[in-house]
């Protein structure tokens, strides 16, 4: 029995539909992986293992470059490090990546007034009040 390719060419391309249908898209697989990566962080956080929570807010960003939640926190354990360099930048990220955020606007000025900037310390409050009017 001979198929001809009026039977086999529909077959093949519901077969490649129902594949390409059926695999995880990469934006979902990288999400869940951020997030399982974030609820690591969380875990260490709350044990106290500030070096391992560090590295895993960095492997839930990498999964997820957008996830400012994770930005948040691991600015927080820079602050909380006295690595202020690193949580500036951390907090900036955060306020570029969510400029709605009024959390990380407040977070860097403080990170900015503790570092002695209070010129910027005073803008980045400013913006991040004027985000609640």
């Amino acid at each position: 029995m001979k198929l001809s390719p009026k039977i086999i060419l529909p077959c093949l391309l519901a077969l490649a539909c129902l594949v390409a249908a059926l695999a995880p898209s990469p934006a979902f697989a990288a999400n869940d992986k951020a997030k399982e990566f974030f609820n690591q962080g969380v875990t260490a956080e709350k044990a106290g293992k500030i070096d391992e929570a560090i590295v895993a807010y960095k492997g839930a960003i990498t999964a997820d470059a957008s996830y400012t939640e994770a930005y948040m926190n691991l600015g927080a354990l820079y602050f909380q490090k006295n690595q202020l360099d690193d949580a500036a930048k951390t907090f900036q990220t955060a306020t570029e990546k969510d400029p709605k955020n009024v959390e990380a606007f407040a977070n860097l000025g403080r990170v900015q007034y503790k570092t002695h900037k209070y010129v910027e310390a005073e803008v980045t409050q400013g913006t991040g009040q004027g985000l609640l009017r």
